[in-house]
Formats: structure tokens, sequence, C-alpha cells
């Protein structure tokens, strides 16, 4: 019996950290107890009925002479000693059963100090982990504006880079021969067709420059959006030019000699029909003469979808007079 209330013990001890555990162990326990005291109950029971039967037999000693007196008192001494030993067993057992019971509680104590401990831990986790989503979320919340506030400026700043350069380029006193010439020296102008002034013969002129088609930086010589310019003009006026170069307009064959006299220059002829269809006519080599030489053209080396209508029969003709 006694192993069997310390083998429970041990169990419960062993399953410290399963409440429920140990609370089912400590009722096992008690059960236990509560069976060794109905044995020490009939034992003691027992035993009165000894120390009567005892009486009795003594009685009958005293009755029949021929059991001794000697015999008599070894075996009453016997049955005390038995009893006396079952007495401080049981008490030796129950004394050992309070010690586990009260180790019990103890360590049920502790289990539940620790659990609180834990407990605590675990708050201050969730404390420490929400600061951390609260300081994240600033964070983002800080770089969404500074977003909000640099891409405009720095769309902004691009823009006015932009300003600042066309600004150099408009004011600088030695003005670009061409328009390759104008993007040469200020790329970020790539992709901005329009207006720009060049110096051609001595003189400002103002040309159409396409910043944008083959990697831009070419010198419109002939623009015809519409019919509302007449291009059958005489040679006075196709050798100095004619026309709004934001539109419909003739370069003018002096400015095209200027343009081509120091190197072989491409000649791009770009077409566009009313239904919006687009072609285009390219030559590597493309040059004019001077007035003397009634502007000579030199044209070759054709590429395109266009179609060549120059290099036959226009290469080698000059410019014929008109009224």
């Amino acid at each position: 019996m006694v192993q069997k209330i310390q083998s429970l013990v041990m169990d419960a001890i062993d399953n410290k950290h399963d409440r429920q555990g140990i609370k089912t162990k400590l009722s096992e326990v008690t059960k236990e107890l509560k069976d060794l005291e109905t044995k020490s109950r009939i034992m003691k029971e027992e035993n009165v009925k000894l120390q009567k039967e005892l009486k009795v037999m003594n009685g009958s000693v005293n009755d029949n002479k021929n059991m001794t007196l000697e015999k008599i008192k070894t075996l009453n001494e016997s049955q005390i000693i038995t009893v006396e030993s079952n007495r401080r067993k049981i008490k030796n057992l129950e004394n050992d059963v309070k010690n586990k019971s009260l180790n019990l509680k103890n360590n049920d104590r502790a289990i539940t100090t620790e659990i609180e401990v834990l407990r605590d831990e675990i708050n201050e986790m969730n404390a420490t982990l929400q600061g951390s989503i609260d300081i994240a979320r600033r964070v983002k919340k800080t770089e969404d504006m500074l977003k909000s506030i640099l891409v405009p400026f720095n769309e902004t700043l691009e823009n006015v880079r932009l300003d600042v350069n066309e600004l150099k380029w408009i004011s600088s006193k030695v003005l670009s021969k061409n328009c390759w010439d104008i993007l040469r020296k200020y790329p970020t102008l790539l992709g901005r067709d329009g207006l720009y002034t060049v110096f051609v013969a001595s003189e400002e002129k103002l040309v159409y420059c396409d910043m944008s088609t083959d990697g831009g930086g070419w010198t419109a010589i002939q623009r015809r959006e519409d019919g509302s310019t007449y291009f059958y003009r005489n040679w006075r006026e196709y050798k100095k030019g004619f026309g709004d170069p934001s539109k419909n307009y003739w370069i003018g064959n002096d400015a095209v000699f200027e343009l081509t006299k120091n190197k072989d220059q491409e000649l791009r002829v770009q077409l566009q029909s009313f239904d919006g269809a687009e072609a285009y006519a390219q030559y590597y080599i493309f040059y004019v003469g001077d007035e003397v030489s009634k502007y000579n053209l030199t044209v070759s080396g054709f590429s395109g979808t266009g179609g060549d209508s120059l290099t036959y029969p226009h290469n080698g003709m000059k410019h014929k007079r008109s009224r």
C-alpha cells in the first residue's frame, strides 16, 4: 500500500507542469488515504476484538490450569507488539503522505508563480510588439507623405532643369548650326519637337526641329501640312526661303547649301496620307551645291518604306529657273 501511494505521489510530481494532472493525482492520493484510514479503523477494531479474545483466553487460563501463565503472557506481548508495529507503520505512512501532499502544494504554488511570471512576460512582449507595429505604421505614413511630396517636386525640378537648359541654349551667344548640334549640346531636348533658332549663312534662322524621329536632331528643310501655302515660287523666293516654319515652309536653297556643304548629311522624307498611313524614304548621302552650281543635288543610299522617287531622275539635277 505504501509503495502504491508513493507511486501516485511521484506521478503527481512528474506531472507538475500539468495542473489538471496534478489535481487528478491529488484526488487519487486522497482516495488512497481514505482507503488507508478505513483499513486502519478495521485493524483497530480487530485489535479490540483480539483484546477481547485475550481476555476470554485469560479467563479460560484461570479456569484451565493446564495453560501456564508464561504462555499467556508471551501471546499477549506478541499481539501487542504486532499492533504497535502496525500503528507505527500507519503513522509513518500518514506522515509520508502529508509530506508528499505538502510538496505537491508547494510545487503547485511554484508552478502558479511561474505561470504568472510567464503571463507578465507575454503581456510585456505583446506591448513591445504593438509598439513596434505602431512605429512601423508611422514610418510607412511618413514614407508615403515624403513620396507624395517628392514626386511632384522631382517632376517640377525636371521641368525647371529642361527650361533652364532651353534658356541657356536660347541665350547662348554662339548659336548652333543645325538641330542635331542643338540636341548634341542639350540632350534633354530629346522628344521636344518645335521651333528653334540656328546660325545659317552668317545669320539667325528660325527652323522646325524634329527631336523625336529616329533619335531626333532632324532639321526640317521643308514642311507641308496642308494646301494653305503656295509652293510654285520664283528663283529668288526659293533662294531665300518662304512660309511659316511652324506649319508650311521652305527653308531656302542657300540655307540647304550651308547646312550640307561641310560634310555629307542624311535626308529623311517623312510622308503621311490623309487617312493617317505613314511611310518614309531615307538617304545616307545628301548635299546641295551653291547658287553658281544652280544648287546641284547629290543624293544616294536609299532605304525606307515609301519607295525611292528621288535618286532617279533627280540625283545630279540642278534647280530650274522660274518666273
